[in-house]
């Protein structure tokens, strides 16, 4: 039951609430499709611009340096955007976002097959104890059925606002390969939504 009012207090949030910090809102895909990326530093979930109301279609641990678990990545979606919304939890805040949503074959990797986050089509830098962004992408920029990898670099604060450890971050799913513990999901979109706890058709 605290699952069920605490998703539905943040798709409340999602309908609600606006963005305090906007960042690389002009950027584009590979087919000239836009889109935009906000950080707040309050827990909720940015605005919605589709015309219907969005769903909520998974969500997964953010875990930082592997083991720990430092937040939600939540997918939701409406009739015209995907919205991958990063959330921290307790002291964790936001410093980066690396986000690849496409082919899996297409995800940049090295020659040793480790990703290359640098080189994810969609990234920010968060400011000001961010604890939550938001990547409003159009549905028609992406396939029905795509990959997504979550990279994030996540600190942990002290009641002073102190940093007191940073760490590299990757949203649950399975290993990319190479010799690191990057991690991505396959989803559907025409799966959303099926679960707020499996989500939409996950291929693992």
């Amino acid at each position: 039951m605290k699952k069920l009012i605490f998703i539905g207090a943040l798709l409340a949030g999602f309908l609600t609430s606006c963005s305090t910090e906007t960042v690389d809102e002009n950027l584009t895909l590979d087919n000239n499709a836009s889109f935009s990326v906000s950080s707040k530093t309050v827990l909720n979930a940015g605005t919605a611009t589709g015309t219907t109301t969005p769903e909520i279609c998974s969500v997964a641990y953010i875990m930082a340096g592997q083991d720990t678990i430092a937040g939600k990545l939540f997918i939701l979606a409406d009739s015209d955007n995907i919205y991958v919304t990063y959330t921290t939890i307790s002291n964790w805040v936001i410093d980066e976002t690396h986000l690849f949503i496409g082919h899996r074959d297409d995800i940049p990797v090295n020659g040793s097959g480790n990703p290359r986050i640098g080189h994810f089509p969609y990234s920010a830098s968060h400011y000001n104890d961010t604890n939550e962004v938001v990547y409003t992408i159009p549905k028609s920029a992406v396939p029905d059925c795509f990959t997504l990898a979550a990279h994030s670099v996540v600190s942990k604060i002290d009641s002073n606002g102190n940093t007191v450890v940073t760490e590299t971050a990757w949203t649950e799913g399975t290993k990319i390969g190479g010799s690191n513990w990057a991690m991505a999901t396959d989803y559907c979109i025409s799966g959303c939504p099926t679960s707020p706890d499996n989500g939409p058709i996950r291929r693992r």
